[in-house]
């Protein structure tokens, strides 16, 4: 079977040659740190959707420890037609992540509805937000209290996030969007009665560079984590931004591609070097850590970043520029309104799966406190299969 080399889920590309590409079906293979089952079937398969039967493969291995399992356990890669398909679509095994630890998170009940019966939803503020950003946004989106303590941590922690990132977080989606109910269904999971809030702030850079290290909130998501291990490819804000945050464990994984015209010669390209030369489209706001960490910057190319991506493909098709590259579910969507869909074609050999998070400020003593909070309520979703309900509601809701 063909295999597709893409990025593993931390962002390590081509240039990284991570062990995890060395993995075939019909194999065994040995896993590396920062692996998921959806990465490894997405290299050994093709298809990250066969993780599920790559976990029914290797329950009495991975289960266990799930959501997360040693780094350096061997599992199998049975061959495509020996897969269990059955399986797909139950949701199992949807976070499990190599690690050097197992952490004891205990399996209490699970109990209550999805969002606690406080949340308190507003109306969508204006397009650009007025108040400074010294203060706390106004209006409360999510607000959950009880009474209970965190470890040594008393009182609520503060989250923010913002709108206008559909479908993870915006004020006027259901329950503030997909990945602002995983977060506030993982702490009321975690630990029951934690007091805290969610806040929508939507000028996002304020979240780093003023609310949370001056204090004002806790924590802030989601954000695309970059490659923290090549702090040489990124550029000095990625820098600033894997040395300053503490990040939480992936909650959740999107696939980021490029596109070009059909019948152009990059219809052939199979690594970042093949477009060295070429102008790439992104559209502006999105994150550009992935191109660095590949050299995909001036002037091995040239980079232009309009307002939309319907822009971008519109230069695309007129020849301004050679490739698009964002998001693979929001370009797909952008190529069907335009009824473009036989004339660009994905290049998924360059496609790489990117990973979303919640932050904390290292300045903040209780960061991965709160962190490790989060992230132990996520594993119980996980495991329930609570995480994959949220998610197929949300997204069937688009």
């Amino acid at each position: 079977m063909c295999m597709k080399l893409v990025g593993t889920v931390l962002g390590i590309t081509f240039l990284a040659a991570p062990a995890a590409w060395a993995q075939s079906e019909c194999d065994s293979y040995v896993v590396a740190e920062g692996d998921t089952i959806r990465s490894i079937s997405y290299v050994a398969y093709g298809e990250e959707d066969l993780f599920e039967s790559l976990f029914e493969a290797n329950r009495d291995v991975l289960a266990p420890h799930a959501p997360e399992f040693l780094a350096g356990t061997t599992i199998r890669i049975p061959c495509y037609d020996d897969l269990d398909f059955s399986v797909l679509g139950t949701g199992i095994g949807k976070l499990a992540v190599a690690s050097t630890t197992i952490p004891d998170i205990g399996a209490p009940e699970i109990q209550g509805p999805t969002i606690p019966a406080q949340t308190e939803v507003a109306t969508a503020p204006p397009a650009q937000t007025e108040a400074p950003i010294t203060q706390a946004p106004a209006t409360p989106t999510v607000e959950i209290a009880a009474a209970a303590v965190v470890g040594d941590v008393s009182g609520p922690i503060r989250f923010i996030t913002g709108s206008d990132f559909k479908p993870f977080s915006d004020i006027n989606l259901e329950n503030g969007g997909l990945f602002t109910e995983l977060v506030a269904t993982a702490v009321s999971r975690a630990e029951n009665g934690q007091e805290f809030a969610i806040d929508f702030e939507n000028d996002w850079s304020s979240h780093l560079n003023e609310l949370l290290p001056n204090g004002q909130y806790d924590v802030s998501f989601p954000w695309y984590r970059p490659n923290c291990d090549m702090p040489e490819k990124l550029s000095a804000e990625m820098r600033d931004r894997c040395a300053n945050f503490a990040w939480s464990e992936p909650y959740y994984e999107t696939i980021v591609s490029m596109y070009t015209r059909l019948g152009d010669p990059l219809n052939d390209a199979f690594t970042p070097f093949d477009l060295f030369g070429k102008t790439i489209c992104r559209p502006e706001r999105y994150f550009t850590y992935d191109l660095e960490e590949v050299d995909l910057i001036e002037p091995n190319i040239t980079f232009i970043q309009p307002k939309t991506a319907g822009e971008c493909f519109e230069m695309l098709l007129s020849g301004e520029v050679d490739v698009v590259t964002m998001n693979a579910p929001a370009a797909e969507e952008t190529i069907k309104s335009m009824r473009v869909n036989a004339v660009v074609v994905e290049l998924e050999e360059l496609a790489t799966i990117q990973t979303l998070h919640a932050i904390a400020a290292r300045s903040n003593p209780h960061a991965l406190e709160y962190l490790d909070l989060v992230n132990e309520g996520i594993a119980q979703m996980s495991s329930s299969g609570e995480w994959i309900s949220i998610v197929n509601r949300h997204l069937e809701n688009q």
